[in-house]
């Protein structure tokens, strides 16, 4: 029985080949966020976002009483695993016109091509490129409410723009630097040569 799939999404945050911790002091797990624009205009991208929403809600309603987003009866909020962009938006990729979703687990994720081969790590694989996921829903209940996503497996779908790339041009960053004359480069960059006494740096 094959699990459920998300919409296409671009990544961010991923975590897929080794885990990692969002914040400082959590346990390490595997991971990845899908960024997903808030209007999807292909009909089965949105049923597979609708499907999502409709299990997570279904999930908080059979835990806590009330569905996402909503006080329980000891005045919690129940967290949703559906976040606006716009709360990050000082990072590449987010703005409010898309949602961001976290998927995590403890067990490594196959993470596949478009022909669902392998992809080994540092292979093509990475944030800004687009994937979507099969996934669980699981609910917690510890310092906060909330319905979360399980992490299953993965699939990129297709290439983008790398988040953090460069966006200089090399020929603008560089001189030539000459073929000959360098082949003593200890030597250029000892404290006899330096133009710059190590005085003369203030750290």
């Amino acid at each position: 029985m094959s699990a459920p799939l998300s919409p296409i999404g671009r990544v961010s945050f991923d975590a897929v080949y080794q885990p990692d911790a969002m914040e400082e002091g959590q346990e390490k797990k595997y991971g990845i966020t899908l960024l997903i624009p808030k209007q999807l205009d292909d009909p089965a991208q949105k049923a597979l976002l609708k499907q999502m929403w409709t299990k997570a809600n279904s999930l908080a309603v059979e835990k806590f009483g009330v569905g996402l987003g909503e006080k329980d009866k000891t005045g919690k909020v129940i967290k949703s695993p559906f976040r606006d962009g716009s709360e990050k938006d000082h990072l590449d990729g987010y703005d409010d016109t898309i949602r961001f979703v976290r998927f995590s687990g403890r067990i490594k994720p196959n993470v596949v091509d478009q022909r669902k081969q392998p992809i080994p790590e540092n292979s093509g694989f990475y944030a800004g490129c687009y994937a979507h996921v099969t996934y669980t829903v699981y609910a917690y209940q510890k310092v906060n409410k909330g319905i979360g996503f399980g992490l299953c497996n993965v699939q990129k779908v297709a290439d983008g723009e790398p988040f953090g790339a460069a966006m200089t041009d090399p020929d603008d960053d560089f001189d030539e630097v000459p073929t000959s004359g360098m082949e003593d480069v200890d030597q250029m960059l000892s404290g006899e040569t330096a133009a710059v006494a190590d005085d003369d740096i203030p750290f």
